[in-house]
């Protein structure tokens, strides 16, 4: 597929995003230790007055009634009419409250610890009507003028997906190091986390999937360990073992009033951590094996009920990889840094539910890891140099790259819509630091995707409906900033 430089549009409108986010934190030292309290509060509201997502403004087509789709299936006309394959609006409000205790100390000089708990509520609402076109075989020949005949007609079908959805997690938790006296450099590590999550789903949507009224509850003790080695004052290694946890709950698009289970993770690292030749050269480099367990896995559908998601659990999955990262500075304010990564992923097995058939697979062997690539890696320089009294001079220029990335574990149109490779340079040079009155100045100028790459952020694929699509990144861009403080 190309990236066109237009789309027509039936309809698109305003975009309208208001966060606001608070944070407390206080600290009280009681002797050798510190009494840590961390509060936060973010609130979202997001409306979206229209979007149209086929790129097929004004196209027209042969309309038959919604009353086709249900028993008795009455077969009602309703002539030439504006067809819209996929639209849709939105009306989004989020709010979130989190508290967080910590005791953070030590014991002599051999023990550090932290003990802690957390409390964190969440309440979303939701209200996404949506407007789509399904396009159906017909089972004679349709004629609509003198010698010309249809083979297929469209319905025009409306749905409203509407949901309260509320989340709770409570945990607790400790973690020390202990730092032997008879080996100098040597730490272990270890530490524990008890966690408790409940999940309430309140759905009023007059269509399937809702209305319901959905709780799950989930709890998990997670654990971690490490032991680290500094073989002088610039080198360092580690290997590490821990466990994590991600709730179950409810997938408001899906159909099933089960929801879905909690991921678990065992992972397991090794790694080496260095500033060499007078930290002139930074040089890090950790390898990882990570196990997860009912993996969660979002899958994209599409049909008469809309545009709609369901969350499964892929059984197991492995990440295998490795990271490097290194930083020089060659000379005075000339530093040069690059990394990259590889990640080996599989399936160990993944069953899946064909949305058409009911039938269940493992399809471990196909299944892509949707919006995760292989391979990253990044490169660039910097030069930073005074100019008298008028400030710092700053250029820096890089280049990232990704590997081929997929949208959806499975659906029709996944190979097709799937995005190569990208590599994007980016430049910027910058005045800053410059004496404006009793503040500080910066100007920069600064280019972004200079070669104009054609890349992609994501993908929908409309299996069911007979039809997917792209959204790309930005072409090249420039401009100019002006800050002050």
């Amino acid at each position: 597929q190309d990236r066109l430089s237009s789309l027509r549009l039936d309809r698109d409108g305003n975009v309208r995003d208001k966060v606001q986010g608070h944070a407390l934190t206080i600290n009280w030292e009681i002797g050798d230790a510190t009494l840590r309290s961390i509060t936060g509060y973010r609130k979202w509201d997001n409306v979206i007055d229209s979007s149209d997502l086929d790129g097929n403004g004004g196209l027209v087509g042969f309309l038959v009634s919604p009353a086709i789709l249900v028993p008795p299936n009455a077969f009602i006309p309703q002539g030439i009419g504006a067809i819209d394959l996929f639209h849709t609006s939105n009306e989004r409000h989020q709010k979130q409250f989190s508290q967080e205790f910590n005791l953070i100390g030590s014991i002599g000089d051999q023990f550090d610890y932290v003990l802690g708990a957390y409390y964190f509520r969440e309440r979303a609402t939701e209200d996404n009507p949506q407007g789509f076109t399904l396009v159906l075989p017909s089972p004679v020949p349709i004629p609509i003028a003198p010698g010309v005949n249809l083979n297929s007609f469209g319905v025009n079908v409306d749905t409203l997906l509407s949901y309260r959805h509320i989340s709770q997690s409570m945990a607790a938790f400790g973690q020390a190091t202990w730092k032997p006296a008879a080996l100098d450099g040597l730490s272990i590590t270890g530490g524990i986390r008890y966690t408790e999550d409940k999940k309430h789903l309140i759905q009023s949507s007059p269509v399937p999937p809702g209305p319901r009224d959905l709780t799950r509850k989930f709890h998990r003790v997670n654990w971690l360990a490490n032991i680290a080695y500094s073989w002088t004052d610039d080198i360092m290694t580690y290997a590490r073992a821990s466990t994590g946890y991600k709730a179950g709950g409810f997938n408001a698009r899906a159909a099933d009033d089960i929801g879905f289970n909690p991921e678990d993770l065992t992972s397991y690292e090794i790694g080496f951590k260095s500033e060499l030749f007078d930290r002139r050269v930074r040089f890090n480099v950790a390898a990882f094996h990570a196990i997860y367990d009912d993996l969660q896995v979002q899958q994209f559908l599409a049909g008469t009920g809309g545009a709609s998601s369901t969350t499964v659990n892929a059984a197991k999955a492995t990440y295998t990889g490795v990271e490097a990262e290194l930083m020089a500075r060659l000379f005075d304010g000339f530093t040069v840094d690059g990394s990259i990564g590889y990640t080996d992923r599989k399936y160990k097995k993944f069953m899946f539910v064909d949305p058409v058939t009911g039938v269940s697979s493992d399809i471990s062997k196909i299944a892509k890891f949707q919006y995760s690539v292989a391979t990253t890696a990044n490169i660039g320089a910097q030069y930073e140099t005074a100019v008298g009294n008028a400030g710092n001079f700053i250029a820096r220029v890089d280049w990232s790259y990704r590997s081929k990335v997929y949208w959806h574990p499975v659906n029709p149109f996944n190979d097709a819509i799937a995005d190569g490779g990208a590599g994007l340079l980016n430049a910027r040079v910058s005045l800053a630091d410059i004496p404006v009155g009793g503040s500080k100045a910066t100007v920069s100028l600064w280019g972004k995707n200079l070669t104009k790459k054609d890349y992609m952020l994501s993908g929908i694929d409309f299996g069911g409906l007979g039809f997917a699509g792209v959204m790309y990144g930005d072409p090249r861009t420039y401009g100019v900033e002006v800050g002050f403080k």
